[in-house]
């Protein structure tokens, strides 16, 4: 395969990565606080024989940052953070961090994120509510209480540099920057927050991107069949 062909490839293979991550944030565009990603490419130049030829590289995911619609559930073990903030919660793996509100109590009494992780408080240790207390009031400022009292204050952290936070889950992150309070934020009982991933918008990126694969898939057959013609009259030359 000569230059050209290649160069069409490394662009259909950048193209394949994208269709893949918009089907994903297609699949994903009802997981509550999920966020939408774009592969973010490079161009790779390369001299060869004297001339300079561009080559696309996948260079990573660029996550967006904006914050989902707000939706109410009446439910009181439902929260939203509105602004920039994550809940923290414990995992097997270690501390990670979600916006995912949808929480609920587990048998022994912990509030706990969907698939069951710890909810932490403030002093790193999980948040325990007992049933039999009534219900429980989750404040703008985290702190949760029922009528028996108060139970602890929700730790809602930030982070510098967001983009950098490792996907473990659908909303579940990983990172190793140290996390810093996130005064701003409110907490919303009741609400959760939606995914912000506009399915039209994706399924027309798609359609676009689908036309460009095949746009390539174009240039290699017609490069292909360049070459098998040039064979062909060197052969007869001979």
């Amino acid at each position: 395969m000569e230059n050209a062909g290649y160069i069409g490839l490394s662009y259909q293979m950048a193209l394949h990565r994208q269709l893949a991550v918009i089907a994903n944030n297609i699949a994903n565009s009802n997981s509550t606080a999920f966020k939408s990603e774009r592969p973010l490419f490079e161009t790779v130049p390369v001299r060869q024989q004297g001339r300079l030829y561009e080559f696309v590289q996948d260079n990573g995911i660029v996550r967006s940052l904006n914050t989902g619609r707000l939706r109410e559930t009446a439910n009181p073990l439902d929260i939203a953070i509105n602004g920039k903030g994550f809940l923290t919660v414990e995992t097997p793996a270690g501390t990670r961090f979600t916006r995912n509100g949808s929480l609920r109590l587990s048998e022994d009494g912990r509030l706990v994120t969907a698939d069951g992780y710890s909810v932490l408080n403030e002093q790193g240790q999980p948040i325990n509510l007992n049933p039999a207390d009534g219900k429980p009031l989750i404040a703008e400022d985290g702190t949760v209480s029922t009528p028996a009292g108060a139970a602890g204050r929700l730790r809602v952290v930030q982070f510098d540099n967001e983009q950098q936070m490792r996907k473990v889950s659908t909303a579940l992150y990983a990172t190793d920057e140290e996390p810093q309070p996130a005064p701003a934020v409110q907490i919303r009982q009741g609400m959760i927050e939606d995914s912000n991933v506009e399915p039209v918008l994706e399924m027309s990126e798609m359609i676009e991107v689908s036309r460009s694969y095949q746009a390539a898939q174009r240039l290699i057959e017609t490069e292909h069949e360049r070459e098998r013609k040039a064979i062909e009259r060197l052969a007869r030359a001979a």
